[in-house]
């Protein structure tokens, strides 16, 4: 779907908002696709570092999940081995997003930083 919401009165892309209604209301109306851990660690993500990187992981792990729905739609036979390979790939875009955090992090340490000797300077390793 792919559309585009203009307010009639100051001509602003209203889309985004439009869209995230549409969501609540379906959540509202039908059995719920997003579980309250996962609307308070969205809503707790807003003042965090990954915020920085969540939009795309979300849009990455969405469109993968759409991939392997459509190859279960079309083969029933081979649905247990394309839920192996989604749930690999969850586990791997978790694991990307974990390192991304771990990277964001450091560069937050070491920006804050800058104004020390390099002998002060925490160090950060890698596990």
């Amino acid at each position: 779907m792919d559309i585009s919401i203009y307010d009639v009165a100051n001509h602003s892309d209203i889309t985004a908002s439009v869209l995230a209604q549409i969501v609540l209301d379906k959540e509202n109306d039908s059995e719920r696709l997003m579980s309250e851990v996962f609307l308070r660690g969205l809503i707790g993500s807003y003042n965090d570092e990954a915020a920085r990187i969540l939009p795309e992981f979300l849009r990455v792990s969405l469109e993968t999940f759409m991939r392997y729905q459509k190859g279960l739609t079309t083969s029933l036979p081979g649905a247990t081995a394309a839920i192996e390979l989604f749930e690999r790939q969850m586990k791997l875009n978790m694991a990307v997003f974990n390192m991304a955090l771990k990277m964001l992090s450091a560069l937050a340490v070491q920006s804050d930083d800058v104004d020390l000797p390099m002998a002060e300077r925490p160090v950060v390793r890698r596990r």
